[in-house]
């Protein structure tokens, strides 16, 4: 039987895990690698999209051809910006931005699916579990 160190030590690494740790999260799987360099891809086409001198980018989370980057603009509230595609060469589908409560997390998937028609369900409830405190920030 695995000692108490053991398992706090299996714990730590486990990406996703809930706080309780039993469960993990609906972003297993998903690509959420955010580089310097993709970083800097993903700016240049987005602020030109949005009409604004610059913009930074916080999150990426991908699945198949689908992709969702939540980005800092001088225009207004930090949106998550959705797209089919390549987001350097692609339009956005639809945009979030605002605030959800943990109670709303069903709801967010909802509204997820109903505007990026297509998107993978996976991707979908991993936004939906992300934006609904206390997540945000695992």
């Amino acid at each position: 039987m695995p000692s108490v160190i053991t398992k706090a030590i299996a714990l730590t690494f486990l990406i996703g895990a809930t706080a309780s740790g039993a469960e993990t999260t609906p972003c297993k799987g998903i690509d959420q690698n955010l580089t310097d360099a993709r970083k800097a891809e993903f700016a240049s086409p987005i602020a030109t999209e949005w009409g604004a001198d610059h913009v930074t980018v916080n999150k990426y989370m991908g699945l198949k051809n689908w992709s969702i980057v939540y980005v800092d603009t001088p225009i207004g509230d930090p949106p998550f910006v959705f797209f089919k595609g390549d987001p350097t060469k692609t339009h956005y589908v639809t945009v979030w931005s605002g605030a959800a409560t943990i109670y709303e997390e069903q709801e967010m998937r909802r509204w997820t699916l109903k505007n990026a028609p297509g998107i993978p369900k996976q991707l979908a409830a991993c936004f939906a579990w992300f934006v609904t405190p206390p997540h945000r920030d695992q």
